[in-house]
């Protein structure tokens, strides 16, 4: 039986190995075995037990690992400073992983989501490769690579430095392990099919003239259905981590308010009514419905705030990581929602709240966004990319 690697080993939440599900049980109807390699195993734990799909932890910096001296990250280049890039010694060690589990799974292809360090481990391999993910982590290919923070002045000298000291520590790496050096950083990148994972207008550096937008691929059919609070009110669908750093005054904002709302929290210990107009869910909700059902999402990952979007509902983005807060600014851009800051107070979330339930214009420009995908289908996609991958191997 052909065999295919999925590697993830950077970014949170449940998108990255969720997306890799929907991919890997589209190839395993037609008769590939897919292999997860993954930074989370938890995540989707009881969705690969369920499948009998073959499970490894991906290689991960070691805890007792050097950290970059610069904690702010302002272009791509300090992620990977951040993922062993700004040690010699730990890269090698990451690089001889990934390239040791790869060659004991023997996969026809590979395929990535977030995955540089696998990536750079592979590339002498005679191997297809892909990438399969969220555009953020695939930046353009410059040197240095584009600054992550539009809306600062990152001086160019600053960014290089960033370039210049991964590139110099992975070439060192590759040379230990007997592989040829890198001419840039944006080399690693290199693949055989790049699918960007989401609608143009949310990539994090620009609509790409020659990029592989398949839109957004984001699980929504997994969780329990919606049950929201009875009464009256329009609805309001939270999904947020239970440590946001506006949970507390969000919550407290729509309990002020004639809404009802259901607030999936990510780490929260168990489900609770905690007012009588908010349900708190410990469990994943079924997106999909509530797409149909709510008047308006507060999140700030990609994938639900993109559901949102093509549901034609307004959002509130609530980003906790560098990101989000970039997709926050494109959607704020396109005027279909309204972003809030970390430790913004009640007073200001309830008034962009209700902002947000009663301008027109920010309804309108969400509807017409959803026009412009109306017929988007995720299916249909996934079988197209089975399709195409199929023939690399």
């Amino acid at each position: 039986m052909r065999r295919v690697v999925f590697c993830w080993e950077a970014g949170g939440g449940h998108g990255h190995l969720f997306r890799m599900l929907l991919l890997a049980a589209e190839l395993k109807n037609r008769g590939v075995e897919p292999v997860f390699v993954v930074k989370e195993i938890s995540t989707g734990v009881k969705r690969l037990i369920k499948n009998n799909y073959r499970v490894l932890q991906a290689p991960m910096v070691s805890r007792n690992a050097p950290r970059p001296a610069q904690a702010t990250v302002n272009n791509f280049a300090d992620i990977l400073l951040g993922q062993g890039f700004n040690n010699i010694n730990e890269l090698s060690g990451l690089l001889k992983a990934w390239r040791d589990t790869v060659e004991l799974i023997a996969p026809s292809l590979i395929i990535t989501d977030f995955a540089p360090t696998a990536l750079l481990a592979t590339r002498e391999m005679r191997i297809p490769r892909i990438i399969y993910g969220d555009p953020f982590g695939t930046p353009l290919p410059r040197t240095p690579f584009p600054s992550l923070r539009p809306w600062s002045q990152i001086p160019n000298a600053r960014l290089m430095r960033s370039d210049t000291l991964a590139l110099h520590n992975a070439n060192e790496s590759l040379s230990l392990l007997g592989m040829k050096p890198l001419a840039s950083l944006a080399e690693i990148h290199a693949v055989e099919r790049n699918y960007l994972c989401c609608f143009e207008e949310l990539d994090p550096y620009g609509k790409r003239p020659q990029g592989h937008y398949v839109g957004n691929l984001f699980d929504s059919d997994y969780g329990a259905p919606p049950v929201w609070p009875k009464g009256e009110g329009k609805k309001i669908f939270v999904y947020i981590g239970s440590q946001h750093p506006v949970l507390k005054p969000l919550l407290e904002a729509i309990s002020q308010l004639p809404v009802r709302c259901i607030a999936y929290l990510s780490g929260a210990a168990k489900d609770a009514s905690i007012e009588k107009n908010i349900h708190i869910s410990a469990s994943p909700i079924a997106i999909a419905q509530v797409m149909q059902e709510a008047d308006c999402f507060a999140c700030g990952g990609h994938g639900t705030v993109s559901a949102s979007l093509i549901a034609g509902k307004p959002v509130l983005l609530l980003p906790s990581q560098l990101e989000q807060r970039i997709l926050a600014t494109r959607v704020e851009a396109m005027q279909c929602g309204f972003h809030i800051p970390p430790h913004s107070k009640r007073l200001f979330i309830k008034d962009k709240l209700t902002a947000l339930l009663t301008q027109t214009s920010i309804t309108e420009n969400s509807h017409r966004f959803a026009q412009r995908y109306a017929n988007f289908d995720r299916q249909t996609q996934i079988e197209h990319i089975a399709d195409e991958l199929l023939q690399l191997i």
